[in-house]
């Protein structure tokens, strides 16, 4: 056809691409390669490059959701979640760029980095606006991020340099991370909950779910 390269690399080139949506997209299938898969392509790796730079230019930045208690409608604490502020394409969902955190090993730096952001943020915010109980701060951990060997010590030394109390600090695990291992991840939280940080489940029932699993983990709440 017309719109075949004729270079043999161009088209072992395409073909992968296709070969990678398809696995990607609709497994058990296949699909045809189409142009704009290339232009995605590249504009992916382009942006996994531009990431690797991005906190080193400043462009990431921690923003706060926050937690209110409904029977008394007060806040008791904030959630913190990475955004990014591409100089040219404005504000990226951490939908598109935390998978390529997570595929370049980028998401131990920025996932360190958010901590301690949002752990000196609290900090702050619990001397000016006292509670009792304290405002609480809620981190997502990154499936990736358990790979870490020194992960617990990161995040004890961040509660350190910060004054936080690992009592205000709640890690929001996602599901996959729980499921896909929980007698390999068990050993860990429990010393996170030996700390007196809370645990919860994130995204829960949008993967494996297994409730005989849950009761088995040192979880505070999905």
């Amino acid at each position: 056809p017309d719109n075949v390269d004729e270079q043999p690399q161009e088209i072992i080139r395409d073909a992968d691409i296709a070969m990678q949506y398809a696995k990607k997209n609709s497994r058990g299938k296949h699909l045809y390669f189409a142009p704009e898969m290339y232009q995605r392509t590249i504009e992916r790796i382009a942006l996994e490059n531009e990431l690797q730079g991005a906190l080193g230019r400043n462009e990431l930045f921690v923003m706060y959701q926050p937690i209110f208690q409904l029977d008394t409608n007060t806040i008791t604490g904030f959630e913190a979640l990475a955004r990014w502020k591409h100089p040219q394409k404005g504000i990226i969902s951490p939908a598109v760029f935390i998978p390529l955190a997570e595929k370049t090993g980028m998401i131990h730096a920025l996932g360190m980095w958010v901590l301690k952001q949002a752990c000196m943020q609290m900090q702050q915010w619990q001397q000016i606006y006292p509670s009792n109980p304290p405002l609480a701060l809620n981190v997502n951990l990154s499936v990736t991020q358990f790979d870490q060997e020194n992960l617990l010590d990161n995040i004890q030394q961040i509660l350190f340099e910060s004054g936080l109390s690992a009592s205000s600090l709640c890690l929001e695990i996602t599901e996959s991370a729980v499921m896909g291992n929980p007698d390999k991840i068990r050993p860990l939280l429990n010393q996170f909950k030996a700390l007196g940080m809370q645990l919860f489940i994130d995204d829960f029932g949008t993967g494996y779910s297994s409730l005989s699993y849950l009761q088995r983990l040192p979880l505070d709440g999905i």
